[in-house]
Order: C-alpha cells, then structure tokens, then sequence
C-alpha cells in the first residue's frame, strides 16, 4: 500500500494495510504537526526578494519575520495549500511582508509593527488581526 497525504498540512494517510504493528509512526508525525498548526512558529530572517514556503514552515500557526530588510519581502504559500496563519512583522527598514498563495489572487500586505495580522488562505482570503 502507499501512503497519501493532505493538501493543507501534509499530513500522511496510510494505506490500507499500511504500518502493521507500527502505526505509532504516522500517528506521532501527524500529531506533531497538527500541534504546530494549533501554535507552532516559524522564524524567517527575511534579507530581499522573494521565497516560496517548504511544508516544514507553512504548517506553523505563525510565521514570525524577523531582519533588516531594503525594500518589501514576499513569502509564498504553495499553491493548493489552505490554512490560516499569524504574520508578525518584525522587519527593521520599515518595509512590508507580503504574504501570497501560488495560486495567485489576493495577497496581503503585513507592515512592520507591533501588532500580527492573521489570515486564511483557501480561497485566498485575508483579513487584519483585530
């Protein structure tokens, strides 16, 4: 049997028969990241220009922007994926994060401040932490 995973959060579905005597191994990866989705953090130190996400980092509730940047930084959330996640911006330079889907559409400008915003992305949908 082979193994699936979930477009969101990458999580492994086993196939029938899969893992006898050794499920602990799915369970535990899995666990783990949907312990991250509930309030993981990833730090990026954002230089310039432009980085697509690995599944490692867009798992994680927040996503945590640190570094001193010279103009905007744009962080890419693989197309397909959907998910919702704080963005703090902890930039010096005072420029933005963006924050986009590959998929294309909407995108969100997160400026340098004390205040996160979260946002959801499946169909692309973004709104300010309030």
């Amino acid at each position: 049997m082979v193994s699936t995973y979930t477009a969101n959060k990458n999580l492994e579905l086993p196939g029938n028969g899969d893992y006898v005597d050794t499920w602990n191994i799915p369970a535990n990866g899995d666990f783990s990241i949907i312990d991250a989705a509930l309030g993981g953090k990833t730090s990026l130190n954002a230089t310039a220009g432009n980085a697509t996400l690995t599944a490692g980092q867009y798992q994680n509730l927040i996503l945590y922007v640190s570094g001193s940047i010279s103009g905007d930084v744009t962080y890419t959330i693989p197309s397909g994926v959907g998910g919702m996640w704080i963005v703090y911006n902890a930039t010096t330079g005072g420029h933005n994060v963006i924050i986009q889907s590959g998929g294309g559409g909407t995108t969100s400008n997160v400026p340098p401040s004390d205040i996160p915003k979260a946002m959801t992305i499946a169909t692309v949908e973004f709104k300010p932490y309030t």
